[in-house]
This record gives C-alpha cells, sequence and structure tokens, in this order.
C-alpha cells in the first residue's frame, strides 16, 4: 500500500480527498482500500513558495473494514512522563471482537 497525492496549482485552501490504494506486484492498482478526507494544514513562506507546515500523524482513531469486519486503529503519542501506545480491535460482523492488541510505547 502506498500512500502519494499531488496537488496542483498552489496550496489548498478547502479539505480534499484521496484514495488510499493497493497495488500488486506488477504496480497495478488492484484495489481502493479507502478515502481520506486532508484538512489544509497551516503554510508559511519560505522565499517566494509557500509550503506546508510540518503535521503530526493522522486523527486518531482510524477506522477501516476487513471484508465484512471492522477495524479500528487507536493511539497516542508520548508525552512528559505519559506512556504512548497503539491498539488494535478487529471486529466482526456480528460486532463480536475478533482480535485485540495494544502495544504500550515511549
Amino acid at each position: 500500500m502506498m500512500r502519494a497525492v499531488t496537488v496542483g496549482g498552489g496550496v489548498p485552501t478547502e479539505p480534499y480527498s484521496y484514495p488510499v490504494v493497493h497495488f500488486d506486484r506488477e504496480g497495478q492498482v488492484v484495489d481502493t482500500v479507502r478515502w481520506e478526507t486532508v484538512e489544509p494544514s497551516p503554510t508559511m513562506r519560505l522565499g517566494d513558495t509557500d509550503v506546508f507546515t510540518p503535521r503530526l500523524m493522522p486523527t486518531s482513531p482510524i477506522r477501516g473494514t476487513v471484508g465484512t469486519d471492522a477495524l479500528v486503529i487507536r493511539w497516542s503519542v508520548a508525552v512528559g512522563t505519559t506512556d504512548g501506545f497503539v491498539h488494535v480491535t478487529r471486529i466482526a460482523g456480528a460486532a463480536d471482537t475478533v482480535y485485540e492488541a495494544g502495544v504500550r510505547c515511549c
């Protein structure tokens, strides 16, 4: 899976969506995994060019589907003495938890 976006015509001022796609070994698009919407980040002037300011990770949680199951990924980053975490839950179409795992990170 690869994420790439090309925005023409300058810096976007409105939210925009792009597909996250799955490629096969030959580089052909096999499937659209999901659509993501991006809020434009603030820009700053560098010389005579507008550039995006750095952004942290997307907002937690990320929700997706795997067949008829739901997948939820939640995380936080470590701040001060508080540990960060990554937590993954897979929920069957019948609303039963199939898989759940978490990792604490610093």
